[in-house]
């Protein structure tokens, strides 16, 4: 049985949603994301070549969610989670465990933009509360 989310994880879960609920007000904050995403390394434009961005926009929203419930614990969550792992794996679109960073960064630049409650902290928040089902989409590679 895998150990239960301390309350600690459970309060930055819910400052990272608060946060990400504002931010996401933002008309722009989908496309900000991938203007920074996109130009954050030269190995990731070319994996977007051949992609629809308005469905890729849906589904980084979901993305961005199931990580959240994957930090909360949630079994759906879990789920969605090490379904991002397969398709992002070797056999899937082959994202490298060191591009993850990338992703995480521009997420966080995009976010402190457009969260006009955004903190001293919150920045370290975002970042463990994402690395949890980052970490396991890196180990499903």
């Amino acid at each position: 049985m895998e150990p239960q989310i301390d309350s600690q994880m459970l309060a930055e879960v819910t400052d990272v949603k608060n946060s990400y609920g504002r931010a996401m007000l933002a008309a722009t904050f989908f496309d900000d994301f991938y203007d920074s995403f996109l130009a954050s390394s030269p190995s990731i434009k070319p994996m977007f070549a051949n992609t629809d961005l308005k469905k890729q926009k849906g589904l980084l929203r979901e993305g961005i969610t199931f990580l959240l419930m994957f930090a909360a614990d949630s079994p759906t969550g879990k789920r969605k989670v090490d379904a991002l792992a397969s398709t992002h794996s070797r056999a899937g679109f082959a994202v490298k465990p060191e591009m993850y960073q990338f992703w995480v960064d521009s997420l966080v630049k995009v976010v402190k933009k457009h969260d006009a409650s955004f903190v001293p902290g919150l920045d370290g928040k975002w970042r463990r509360v994402l690395e949890k089902g980052i970490s396991r989409m890196k180990q499903g590679y």
